[in-house]
């Protein structure tokens, strides 16, 4: 992610980044990277992995936000910490739902708006760690 930060700053205020969970998690960034890239965040899309070995590892195979083991609160409290407010889009490749195509955006959306909801109004400091926005002491 370092790399293409670097790049998109290079081109100016026109180019940002689309942060993807599921690339994030599979190439093994963490909460830096995505506080790192703060502003230059232009568009969010999200995902969740069933647990793969690398070498395993399909782009076809997304499952719904909230529905593997990405960690989605991290992921969201770094974006919460730097103040993110652009699209979150589901981007579940793979996913198949039985029913009618509205019947499946619905469900996507519904996870999607599920994962982005902090478990409390905590935000992530440089260091991963969770603080609380009330100013209070952060929670171990």
């Amino acid at each position: 992610m370092d790399d293409t930060l670097s790049f998109a700053i290079s081109c100016g205020d026109n180019v940002g980044l689309l942060l993807d969970s599921w690339h994030w998690h599979h190439a093994v960034a963490g909460t830096a990277e995505i506080l790192a890239a703060g502003r230059h965040i232009l568009l969010v899309d999200v995902a969740d992995s069933a647990h793969l070995h690398p070498a395993d590892v399909r782009d076809d195979q997304r499952l719904l936000p909230g529905h593997g083991v990405i960690d989605l609160h991290a992921f969201f409290g770094a974006l919460r910490s730097v103040d993110y407010s652009g699209p979150v889009t589901p981007e579940v490749f793979g996913y198949r739902h039985p029913g009618p195509p509205v019947d499946a955006a619905r469900i996507a959306l519904k996870a999607t708006l599920s994962a982005t909801r902090p478990p409390s109004h905590d935000k992530i400091d440089e260091d991963g760690a969770h603080k609380s926005q009330s100013g209070s002491q952060p929670e171990p």
